[in-house]
């Protein structure tokens, strides 16, 4: 990716435009639901806020209290292991949703860490938001606690003690060879890469991120007042942290920091007067009132990037730099490009109705939006959740509904292959893994 073509996001965006996409012909494609499965049964029940979806869609686990007693993950509607405890929160998957973890004990306290329905070592206590899997599910990583001192634990291997470790900071690298954290020692946290503790700050941010390459690793710092993003040791520009009512006014928008596809550019957002905009490689862009998309979206090439936005009660999307037209208002989160980066499509809404725009096209309109939109692997379907009133929800693939549901659960509609995709739909106290193929 040229260096010219990301500079672009720094220009400030002509408006009225449309993005240089190549057109593709719209395809419509006959539908047939090929499976039915039933994934949840009335008991046991969930605990409410514990129930996780596996990244492919294909299982849930939630937490539930047996009538015998105790405690136990449901996966697919089938208990595991009973405890007397089971922390409330999610049971966590592997990225490949292969494998799931969770924190259990059996009587007093202490903790312990459950993987593919094996106990790992017992501690005082289990960090919360862990454990946490490498990329490819070989490798899982925890935080735990012995009487006043945590360190983490790495495919059994405990570390170095701390104080404190940051909550949601264990993070392996894409290629799984890379472990990072961040961890405390009284008033001073520093980030620890490969086991190597880094400068020490006054706090450590929640925005933490290995390159797609896993060569560099950048975060975010607070030292005197002053935040920062750090790559790979090198402070970037510092923003003086200005706050009011607990809205940041001055100062780095968090969960925003991203590398490039081809890991040689730094994406993070700035905000200045309380307006908003992206930097790229510590170079500031034009400032908006808020950036829908935090990280700018990109083609799985590189070749192709965009971002919604918002300014003065209206929204749009930029794509290559160029503004596209303005709406009531634009989906947060919702811009995708297709694996080849000829569509460009994302969800926009006028006079409180919502709607797939595709290439600039904009498709039928509908009550509420309840799945981002996803393409097809070779990019000539598109598919998206919708509502047109309650209990009337279905997925639209090029722009053919399917069948009405009374909602659609988790943002999990995928395809498999070219022609086949999977969603999960709500009928009553149900759930259903529902499987179509296109014709």
């Amino acid at each position: 990716m040229s260096f010219q073509v990301l500079g672009l996001l720094i220009v400030i965006a002509l408006t009225g435009c449309t993005p240089s996409l190549t057109p593709v012909e719209h395809q419509t494609a006959r539908r047939t639901i090929t499976a039915e499965t039933l994934l949840t049964t009335p008991f046991p029940f969930p605990i409410a806020g514990t129930a996780a979806i596996s990244p492919d869609g294909r299982r849930i686990a939630y937490i539930s209290r047996m009538r015998e007693g105790g405690y136990a993950v449901v996966v697919n509607g089938v208990p595991q292991q009973t405890y007397n405890f089971i922390a409330t929160v999610e049971p966590i998957f592997s990225p490949d949703s292969r494998r799931l973890a969770y924190t259990a004990s059996r009587e007093g306290t202490q903790q312990f860490v459950v993987v593919d329905g094996k106990e790992q070592g017992t501690y005082d206590g289990i960090l919360r938001g862990t454990p946490v899997f490498s990329l490819d599910g070989k490798h899982v990583a925890y935080g735990a606690r012995l009487r006043n001192r945590w360190f983490v634990v790495v495919d059994g291997r405990e570390g170095t003690p701390f104080i404190g470790l940051g909550e949601n900071s264990l993070m392996f690298s894409p290629d799984g060879r890379r472990f990072a954290y961040t961890a405390g020692n009284g008033n001073q946290w520093v980030a620890i890469v490969d086991g190597i503790e880094q400068k020490a700050y006054d706090t450590i941010g929640t925005d933490r991120v290995f390159s797609p390459d896993s060569l560099h690793f950048a975060y975010t710092a607070l030292s005197n007042n002053q935040v920062f993003v750090v790559v790979d040791g090198s402070e970037q520009t510092h923003y003086e942290l200005i706050e009011r009512n607990g809205i940041v006014q001055n100062g780095l928008v968090d969960n925003c920091l991203a590398f490039s596809p081809d890991s040689k550019h730094v994406f993070y957002v700035s905000v200045r007067n309380g307006k908003q905009s992206i930097v790229m490689d510590n170079r500031e862009g034009r400032y908006f009132d808020d950036l829908l998309d935090r990280k700018p979206v990109f083609s799985r090439d590189g070749e192709h990037f965009a971002y919604g936005v918002s300014d003065v009660g209206k929204g749009w999307v930029i794509a290559d730099g160029v503004a596209g037209k303005r709406y009531d208002g634009v989906g947060a989160h919702t811009v995708v490009f297709s694996t080849d980066g000829k569509r460009l499509a994302y969800l926009a809404m006028v006079e409180g109705k919502w709607f797939l725009v595709l290439n600039g096209v904009e498709n039928k309109r509908y009550a509420s939006m309840m799945q981002f939109p996803v393409f097809s692997p070779d990019g000539t379907h598109v598919a998206y959740g919708a509502c047109e009133a309650e209990k009337q929800c279905f997925v639209v693939v090029d722009g053919v509904e399917g069948k009405r549901y009374d909602k659609l659960w988790g943002n999990r509609l995928a395809f498999d292959t070219d022609n086949e995709f999977h969603y999960l739909g709500v009928l009553g106290k149900s759930i259903y893994l529902v499987e179509e193929k296109l014709k």
